[in-house]
């Protein structure tokens, strides 16, 4: 279905709701608020959790504007705490608790195409990966589909923000500024939008944050901790409900009460002192020929009544008619939706659509529910037509009745051609700095759009209504009640992979194990795509029998490499599906669960990424403790070693003894509260003759180490080392971990992904023995990224290199330098 094109805007707010609900007085009160605003405010930064979220809640809650936040990336480089996602992945989780959070606070949300590659430290290296031109077109195009009146940037561009990413997003919110209302600047955008120009450019002044006592002199203020008595919560509470959305990085905040003051420099557009709307027309007056407008919601709000809001449907209905008569404005379909939302909720009118089930194939037919009650006042309101995705499925209209619940079944087909339910932004591989959109005008849509679409066109009387919602699979879960699913259309035959990388060192034979899933009998066979003349399987290939209706089939393959396999190569292998002749690489679905987000599906090529190492192991059987989540553990064990995942209870030193080697994850000593318990037990293992592994933990404001995490002191740092081709200085080379059983060398330091490593120790006992050394360009060198001491009879390792990143994207040499460190305090092999 082809909506105008100043449509998606306030349809990416429907789409974030289950069903149209009946919403509290006050909710309504606070709509009718911002429909009678007619301000906008488009707040820049780069990741999610950047934004402010106290100063979004002020003005959409107390200045009732439109307020959205811009974040250039998805967060997808980033740190997660609370699983072992990576990436892409990573990005959809932060995309959905970005928009939980616009949820509590009620702002809007908006992306670029920019992709999170990591840690940047200066801008000059952020431009450098990331297309500025391309990023900057994106802001273009923002500013000139939500045109707000007033642009804040959350980053100074000195600096003073430290990731580069931050000091970009400023850069580049100042450059839109200035050519997005020139129509010679990326012309090709509008066929979609208008040139706008916005009026002010602020940056958010957070220097007393850090410095309490720092001069805000030259700072406009404003105080902003108002009470919202339509939500009974105060900016501070709203503000903290929204922070709490980002869980994957551990924001989870307190309610702030007193004052709450905010600091703004102007940048850019018309000079202003003591407010940032000042001299604005906040009203209808701002469209010229709709100033009765003004009249007309100022007096529905003054006459509105929370005990009995469908009075104010008349009311309503005729701000309705007027508005759609106005002219044309950019903004207008969205202020026609906000009023519908204010005008079905005075009805009390809930309304949702429901699939049979949770997902589909192209050609299925779909049992889709129709549910709508009218609980409020339901005089002259009836359901004219309903279409999914386009196509009309009502030749009658349904009249609704007070309590009344209207239960109508239709039956929807999938089309032959649809097109499986995925991120837009991840249907095309992306580039190490940008997504591939190619659709400009996905670039508003910050969610994945959904798979059935529907649209009901309501009747109030003479008065007709659109309202847009998804379809949903809805289903009861005892402990945690009624619970939905966005629908998704899949491919029929599916292969999942348990392992996305295999690692083989020499004669290594590894088992490929393949889950084939569809919905009964597929004839054909499966196989992987392997150079025959590299690599031998067995078997060669699976049948799936035509005749025997398959669920789920398993099997496994075993690869090994021939002769003429290179050492340190690797190969992308497709998993493909052959029948009649015909070829097709099979889908893979990456599923997403997490109760504070909804479901996340991901659908991509099925395929394997088989690395072939010139490795020696030493031993074979370790132990590995859970951090706060990473993939090192499954990477070692593809790699050919016996990996025990010890629970709380198993790790006592007696118990410990039968590993060659304990492996503590990533971040564990920010994460795990009983490290004060098991660290004991640990030191115990090392003296006794043990390898104990200990991986990066940070340092900051929301993360600290409380307890050394080794047996002699070191001191964690910020320090880190952003460039992954940044050159490494081995500074013993004759070191055990630097050459037993494998001699490294700078070669194994080739091919690294997002950075070297982080938080790494700047000072440490003078039994560590520091034993390489590097630095980002123009920085000094750095020594304590890895680091080797004895204990007692045992060995203690403390490394802030990035293996969790390293080992997942195959990279030899961090498998080989990871070989050696188990290996150390070994001399032969068990």
């Amino acid at each position: 279905m082809k909506y105008p094109i100043y449509n998606t805007l306030f349809l990416v707010f429907l789409l974030s709701l289950n069903s149209i609900q009946a919403q509290s007085p006050g909710d309504l009160l606070l709509k009718l608020n911002k429909f009678s605003n007619c301000t906008r405010v488009l707040y820049i930064a780069a990741h999610p959790d950047d934004e402010n979220t106290r100063l979004i809640s002020y003005l959409e809650n107390s200045r009732f504007c439109q307020t959205a936040y811009l974040s250039l990336t998805r967060g997808d480089g980033g740190q997660n705490l609370i699983g072992n996602e990576q990436s892409e992945e990573l990005g959809l989780i932060r995309t959905q608790e970005l928009l939980a959070a616009r949820r509590e606070d009620g702002g809007e949300q908006f992306f670029t195409r920019a992709f999170d590659f990591g840690y940047s430290k200066n801008p000059e290296e952020t431009f450098s990966i990331w297309n500025r031109r391309e990023i900057l077109s994106d802001v273009v195009y923002i500013i000139r589909k939500f045109r707000p009146d007033v642009i804040i940037t959350r980053f100074p561009e000195n600096g003073d923000g430290g990731h580069g990413h931050h000091t970009a997003s400023a850069i580049l919110a100042r450059e839109a500024f200035k050519i997005a209302g020139d129509p010679t600047q990326f012309p090709e955008q509008l066929n979609f939008v208008a040139a706008f120009q916005p009026r002010r450019l602020f940056w958010n002044n957070f220097a007393r944050w850090r410095n309490p006592n720092a001069d805000m002199s030259s700072s406009m203020s404003l105080e902003i901790n108002e009470f919202v008595p339509q939500r009974g919560l105060s900016i501070g509470e709203i503000a903290a409900n929204s922070r709490s959305c980002h869980r994957s990085q551990g924001f989870g905040s307190a309610p702030q009460f007193g004052s709450i003051m905010e600091y703004f420099d102007l940048l850019e557009g018309e000079p202003a002192k003591t407010d940032i709307f000042e001299n604005f027309a906040k009203g209808w007056e701002k469209f010229p020929g709709n100033e009765k407008l003004n009249a007309l919601s100022i007096e529905v709000i003054r006459m509105f009544n929370p005990q009995n809001p469908a009075a104010s449907i008349p009311a309503l209905l005729d701000i309705y008619s007027q508005l759609n008569k106005a002219p044309f404005f950019p903004e207008k379909q969205a202020k026609i939706e906000l009023l519908t939302e204010v005008i079905t909720g005075c009805s009390g009118l809930h309304v949702q659509l429901n699939a049979g089930k949770v997902s589909y194939i192209p050609g299925e037919e779909a049992e889709i529910t129709l549910q709508a009650v009218c609980r409020n006042s339901c005089d002259n309101l009836r359901i004219d037509s309903l279409y999914l995705n386009g196509k009309s499925y009502f030749n009658q209209s349904y009249q609704l009745a007070t309590k009344q619940l209207l239960d109508q079944k239709i039956n929807y087909a999938i089309p032959e051609n649809s097109r499986f339910t995925n991120p837009y932004w991840l249907e095309n591989e992306h580039d190490i700095g940008s997504f591939r959109v190619l659709k400009t005008e996905l670039l508003s849509e910050p969610d994945v759009l959904p798979a059935i679409q529907g649209r009901l066109v309501l009747s109030f009387g003479k008065q007709q209504l659109s309202l847009v919602l998804p379809v949903l699979h809805r289903e009861v879960d005892p402990s945690r009640g009624e619970l939905s699913h966005p629908v998704i259309i899949q491919p029929e035959l599916q292969a999942k992979i348990n392992d996305e990388v295999l690692v083989l060192a020499g004669d290594d034979r590894r088992e490929l194990v393949l889950e084939i899933s569809g919905p009964g009998s597929a004839g054909g066979k499966v196989y992987p795509d392997l150079p025959p003349s590299i690599f031998t399987c067995e078997p060669a290939s699976y049948d799936l029998n035509d005749e025997q209706p398959f669920r789920i089939l398993k099997f496994t393959i075993g690869i090994s490499p021939n002769r003429m396999v290179k050492p340190d190569s690797a190969y992308t292998v497709n998993i493909i599906y052959e029948r009649d002749g015909k070829k097709q690489i099979l889908q893979s679905i990456r599923k997403i669960n997490y109760e504070h987000i909804p479901d996340q599906t991901w659908i991509k090529p099925a395929s394997v990424k088989l690395v072939h190492v010139n490795m020696k192991r030493l031993v074979q059987n370790i132990a590995y403790i859970e951090g706060a989540g990473d993939k090192v553990a499954q990477c070692l064990s593809n790699a050919g070693y016996k990996v025990s995942m010890l629970s709380k209870d198993e790790i006592r030193a007696a118990n410990l003894n039968k590993y060659d080697a304990v492996i503590m994850g990533i971040r564990a000593f920010n994460t795990r509260t009983d490290i004060p318990v098991i660290m004991p037990e640990l030191l115990e293992y090392t003296q006794n003759g043990g390898t104990f592994i200990v991986q990066y933990n940070t340092k900051n404001w929301i993360s600290d180490v409380s307890l050394d995490p080794g047996p002699y002191t070191l001191s964690i740092s910020r320090d880190r080392i952003t460039d992954e081709n940044s050159p490494v200085t081995l500074l013993v080379p004759s070191h055990p971990v630097l050459s037993n059983p494998n001699k490294i060398s700078d070669s194994d330091f080739k091919g690294w992904v997002q950075e070297r490593g982080l938080y790494f120790p700047d000072k440490w006992d003078e039994k560590y023995i520091p034993l390489l050394a590097s630095a980002d360009p123009g920085e000094k060198e750095s020594k304590g990224m890895l680091l080797a001491a004895d204990y007692g009879k045992g060995h203690f390792i403390y490394t802030g290199l990035s293996f969790f990143r390293e080992l997942p994207a195959g990279v030899p040499g961090a498998y080989r330098l990871f070989a050696n460190m188990i290996a150390f305090g070994h001399d032969e092999l068990r």
